[in-house]
């Protein structure tokens, strides 16, 4: 990253993106978001609101529909749904330059990869972002859990770079954990994403709802534990240990909806793909048998392909 002001990037203002974009500007950071036009029409003023559970607060934001004319930035955070990677990417080639470094705040564990391909794996840095937040119209966000993150080099190396990028959203208030192994910490969510998201989809429940219901509970474990075998294959050991972490932590987050149940309620596209798609390909690949993650699967791509008939 280039010394003197660093100009941050955020790659789609959903709640993801909206919230840490929202907290670096609050820090005095330049921050640019780069959103579709349609969004750009629907809002309000040029302002981002969040509605926090630290606090409510709004910022000045400044958006572009086109990376075009806005130069060379020091940062991108990567925000957008995992079905549009590959496109958000090649719009951002002309704002990404040699010492230009991408997060990744995406779900899935192979976007870094689909983003490297396009603008060059040595600016791609991993990352996990832990956070309850929904958009609740164009420049309105709402957060209801946590909002913290882990970043690290994809090769497990500590960088001068991701020191740096961790002191940013550390002075933005957002704790932000410097991994050695990012892609274990990937996997873990994709872990988790891949039992919650379907479960509470399916049921139209919340996170309280379906770790209460103990048939709903020894779904979600199993489901894991097909994901720790499939990522014993890839290289990546995720534990008993692990699983129950998961869903000791799942107690504490209370009534709060996933990602997915969101978009099934709001009749969004969903990332399904990118959760138990990806498990369904990989077991295939190394020969597992998934058959709880391939239910899902294919219950949640039968939603899916009928909304975009």
């Amino acid at each position: 990253m280039n010394g003197g002001e660093k100009i941050i990037l955020v790659v789609g203002a959903g709640a993801v993106g909206g919230f840490f974009g929202a907290c670096i500007a609050r820090s005095g950071k330049r921050v640019i978001f780069v959103v579709k036009e349609n969004y750009l029409s629907f809002l309000k003023d040029r302002r981002i609101w969040v509605r926090s559970i630290n606090g409510d607060f709004s910022i000045n934001a400044e958006f572009v529909t086109s990376c075009e004319s806005i130069g060379i930035v020091d940062l991108v955070l990567f925000c957008v749904k995992s079905y549009d990677t590959e496109d958000a990417a090649r719009m951002i080639i002309p704002a990404v330059g040699e010492k230009t470094a991408i997060v990744s705040l995406q779900n899935g564990i192979d976007n870094e990869e689909k983003i490297g391909r396009i603008v060059g794996m040595q600016k791609v840095i991993g990352g996990v972002a832990y956070i309850g937040a929904k958009l609740l119209e164009p420049g309105v966000i709402e957060h209801s859990a946590a909002g913290r993150v882990a970043i690290g080099e994809l090769d497990g190396s500590i960088t001068e770079r991701v020191k740096e990028i961790g002191s940013i959203f550390e002075d933005a208030g957002v704790t932000c954990e410097i991994s050695a192994n990012i892609r274990k910490s990937l996997w873990k969510k994709l872990m988790w994403n891949v039992a919650f998201n379907p479960v509470t989809a399916l049921t139209g429940c919340a996170i309280k709802e379906v770790i209460e219901s103990q048939s709903c509970r020894g779904l979600i474990r199993d489901v894991m534990r097909e994901v720790s075998m499939v990522a014993g294959c890839e290289g990546i050991e995720i534990t008993d240990s692990d699983i129950d972490e998961a869903i000791r932590f799942s107690e504490g987050i209370g009534h709060v909806k996933t990602s997915m149940l969101h978009d099934i309620e709001e009749g969004k596209r969903l990332e399904i793909e990118a959760l138990n798609g990806i498990i369904v390909k990989l077991g295939k690949k190394h020969g597992i048998n998934v058959p709880l993650n391939r239910t899902l699967y294919e219950c949640l791509s039968l939603i899916d392909m009928k909304r975009k008939k």
